[in-house]
This record gives structure tokens, sequence and C-alpha cells, in this order.
């Protein structure tokens, strides 16, 4: 019982928030860090109480969390926000890794 106190309280408010966005950079900015906490709170409190019970529900959210990024619909991609986000930061991750940093090393 109070489990269930302590965590319905902050999953109140992380609904009401995300309830209130209006736009896909505010759901882009909400969602990510709370799935995270969802996502490793989920299975470490349905494993403690009940044992792998709940593996195959814990499997199948985790699914539909990572269809979230991929390019859904095929004939338009870019429609998906969480997609378009992805593929922006892993352009940016491998420009900063490709591109060199200025005032490193020799200049020569």
């Amino acid at each position: 019982p109070a489990a269930v106190v302590v965590s319905a309280v902050p999953l109140a408010m992380w609904s009401s928030g995300a309830c209130l966005c209006r736009t896909d950079a505010e759901l882009i900015a909400a969602a990510p860090a709370a799935l995270l906490f969802h996502a490793a709170a989920v299975p470490r409190a349905l494993f403690a109480e009940t044992g792998n019970s709940w593996a195959a529900l814990f499997a199948a959210l985790a699914a539909l969390h990572v269809a979230l990024y991929l390019p859904l619909p095929l004939a338009d991609p870019d429609a998906n926000p969480f997609h378009v986000w992805l593929r922006r930061f892993l352009r940016s991750f491998v420009q900063l890794l490709t591109e060199p940093v200025s005032g490193f090393g020799g200049d020569d």
C-alpha cells in the first residue's frame, strides 16, 4: 500500500504534464526521461513482488517503446517526431565523432 501511494503521485504528475504538452518539442523533451524511469522501475517492482510471471508483459511494453522510434508510417517517416529526433541526434553524434576538434593536438 505504501509503495502504491509513493509511486502514484509522481505518475499522476507526469501523466498530467504529458497531457498538457502542446508541441512536438515539449513531448520529445518530456517523454524520454519518463519512459526511462518507467522502464527501470516496472521490472524492479514486478519481478520483486511476483517473480518472473510478468516478464512477457514487460517485454511487450519495452517493444512498444522501441517502436516509437521506428520510421513509421513508411510513406512519411518525417511525420513521426520521435524518429526525426533520433535521426537528428545520431547525425550530430556521428558528425561529432568524424570531424576533428580544433584546439587539441599539434598544429602541423
